[in-house]
């Protein structure tokens, strides 16, 4: 026996990656309205100010793949993982709107990074051993925001600050980054890709999947940065 890291499957490994990216945004969401009455800054400046964040995933969406023919998923999904989750300890940190919009957009970006990384992760392990694990990996992502959500509201109810919090979480992030991906195998490219991309007209088919993708994702982005104001004001 050569160590617990081989201990873990790669199956398991990429779960984990799903589960480890979803706490990113899972605690984060819990503590923007606190973040918001402390600016002193009203609903309206707040809606605006998170839109920095899609922005960031959708450039990042577009810049990551490259990045990971270059370097591979296995060292993007570490970076996204530990970045998006201490730039939340800047989060916490904004002296104004302006600084919070920059910030979130640069972690939109990391987040991104990771998002991407670990569904090529999961495409690659289903395409080298044909095993169907997308499904599980997503429902394994919905039970860590879950999970991260319902900690980062008991976080709230000791009365720490979001600050610690987002310390901690990133301390923890590294450490669960060490145990769970950074001992994952780099896939080899596959035979054959090209290695450059040129830009593409989209077809109608691929438009009419983008724009109902795009709806789940304005739908679940929407509730999502706007419920915790409803349960704050309500609560």
């Amino acid at each position: 026996h050569q160590g617990h890291a081989l201990m873990i499957s790669p199956t398991a490994r990429i779960m984990a990656a799903f589960v480890l990216h979803a706490t990113t945004v899972g605690g984060l969401y819990v503590r923007l309205p606190e973040l918001q009455r402390a600016l002193g800054i009203s609903e309206g400046i707040y809606g605006l100010v998170l839109l920095a964040m899609p922005v960031g995933v959708l450039l990042g969406s577009i810049l990551i793949p490259r990045k990971i023919d270059r370097f591979g998923a296995r060292r993007l999904i570490a970076v996204g993982l530990v970045a998006s989750t201490a730039l939340q300890i800047a989060v916490a940190l904004s002296p104004d709107p302006w600084s919070l919009s920059v910030v979130l957009f640069v972690y939109g970006l990391f987040f991104a990074a990771g998002n991407v990384s670990i569904n090529v992760e999961a495409n690659s392990h289903e395409a080298a051993t044909g095993a169907v694990i997308m499904s599980r990996c997503h429902g394994w992502w919905a039970l860590g925001f879950l999970a991260m959500s319902l900690l980062a509201v008991g976080i709230v109810r000791l009365g720490i600050a979001p600050v610690w919090q987002f310390a901690g979480h990133a301390v923890a992030m590294a450490a669960l980054v060490g145990v769970f991906i950074l001992p994952m195998s780099d896939r080899p490219p596959v035979e054959g890709a090209a290695p450059a991309r040129r830009f593409a007209v989209p077809g109608r088919a691929v438009l009419i999947i983008g724009a109902w993708s795009l709806a789940g994702i304005l739908m679940e982005g929407t509730t999502r940065g706007w419920i915790v104001i409803y349960l704050r004001d309500s609560y």
